[in-house]
This record gives structure tokens, C-alpha cells and sequence, in this order.
């Protein structure tokens, strides 16, 4: 949410969120613990901090036995159907995910490395598996985008821009995905605060200054402000 903000010296919160994340880093629920490491690792990469950000992941003990596929066939064992899938599409939905985050970062490492061909099939991969797994179009265009951008490809890029910002309303596509029909999603819709997210991206992001004097830009802008 600071992200978003636009205020000076934004510093003291910042300071602030990261003495709450240290605090709970080592909490006994794996879900909070995962995900305070992962933004403190990030906020440590981007600091250029990078001993401190593996001393964190190697205090992180390895991801033990997986209860789930088993607490599943309990459930259907019972009779219990409804739990059963509710199990299995939480565990597909997060492997769907997880899946999609690797293939987008593949894509960066690729580019790095400017190895574009193989950075667009990876691209293309991704695309299938949102579509396949019915999680949404966004993330692949992403995908999309970041190699443009590296390419510093004017029209590529300008359409993946235009490509993410039409695929914004995909965030919802799970809620009515046969996939995920048992499983419980917050009601509230987090589109817009996302819209915002990509709005303070858009005007802030050094990587797309050679695009800003297009009027294709900024009728993207006005369309998400």
C-alpha cells in the first residue's frame, strides 16, 4: 500500500513494515513466515544487501512432509467431496501460480543472458499454462513485456502494456473457473487497488521513459487513472 502512496520521505514507514516483517519472520504459521522472508529477501536484493538476504533463506528450514494429498483422500474416504476439492484446487491454484511466477523470472534470467528467441517461447509457455489452468492472462503478459522492454522495442512494447492493462479484469477469471469452484475467494475485488499498483508503475519506471512522448502511452495512463 506505501507503494501507492504519494508523500515525502516515506523512509519512516518503510523502516516500520520491516521491523513488523522482522518480527514475525520466525512465526510458527509457514504462511506468515514465507511470506515475511519473501519481502524482507526482496527488500535486502534491492539494497543490494545480498548476505543478509541468504542468511535469512538459509535460517528457513526446507518445506517438510505435505500433508494435503493425503488430508484429501481422508476426505473422500469419508465422503467428504466438498473438502476434497476444496483441497485439491487451493493445491492446484498454488501450483498453477507458482509455475507461472518461475516461467516469468525464466523469461528475466533469458533476457539477461539476451537470449530473446528462447525468452519468447518461454513466454508463449506461460501463456498456455494461465490459459490451461484458467488463472488469468495477466502474468503472461508480463512475461511479454519484460522482453520487449529489454529489447527497448517500441511497438511490442506499447502493445503488452496495452495487452496488461486489458487483462486486468483476469484477476476475477478464477472465481468462475470449473477449476476452483469449491474454493473460498475473498469477495471484495482487488482490481482496482491494482489498477493504482500499475498506474505508479507506469509514471515511475525508468524503462519506460522512451515511450512517454507516445500518445499511445498516455492514453494507457489516462485509461488506468
Amino acid at each position: 500500500y506505501l507503494v501507492m502512496q504519494e508523500m515525502e520521505d516515506k523512509s519512516k514507514y518503510k523502516a516500520q513494515i520491516i521491523a513488523w516483517l522482522n518480527s514475525v519472520v520466525n512465526s510458527k504459521n509457514q504462511n506468515i513466515t514465507s511470506m515475511a522472508t519473501a519481502t524482507l529477501c526482496q527488500n535486502y536484493m534491492a539494497n543490494e544487501e545480498y548476505e543478509k538476504a541468504q542468511h535469512l533463506l538459509d535460517e528457513i528450514p526446507a518445506r517438510g512432509f505435505d500433508k494435503r494429498l493425503t488430508q484429501a483422500s481422508l476426505y473422500t474416504s469419508q465422503n467428504q467431496y466438498d473438502k476434497a476439492y476444496e483441497v485439491h484446487e487451493q493445491m492446484l491454484f498454488e501450483y498453477a501460480n507458482g509455475i507461472m511466477g518461475s516461467l516469468v523470472q525464466r523469461c528475466e534470467l533469458l533476457c539477461k543472458e539476451k537470449k530473446y528467441e528462447e525468452a519468447y517461447a518461454c513466454a508463449a509457455i506461460a501463456k498456455e499454462v494461465a490459459k490451461t489452468c484458467q488463472i488469468g492472462s495477466y502474468s503472461a503478459a508480463t512475461a511479454e513485456l519484460l522482453i520487449a522492454l529489454e529489447q527497448k522495442d517500441k511497438e511490442a512494447s506499447l502493445q503488452k502494456l496495452s495487452e496488461m492493462v486489458e487483462s486486468l479484469d483476469s484477476f476475477e477469471q478464477p472465481k468462475s473457473s470449473m477449476l476452483y469452484s469449491h474454493m473460498k475467494f475473498k469477495k471484495d475485488n482487488d482490481t482496482n487497488d491494482i489498477k493504482k499498483m500499475l498506474y505508479q508503475s507506469f509514471v515511475k519506471d525508468a524503462e519506460l521513459d522512451f515511450l512517454r512522448e507516445d500518445r499511445r502511452f498516455e492514453k494507457l495512463l489516462e485509461r488506468l487513472k
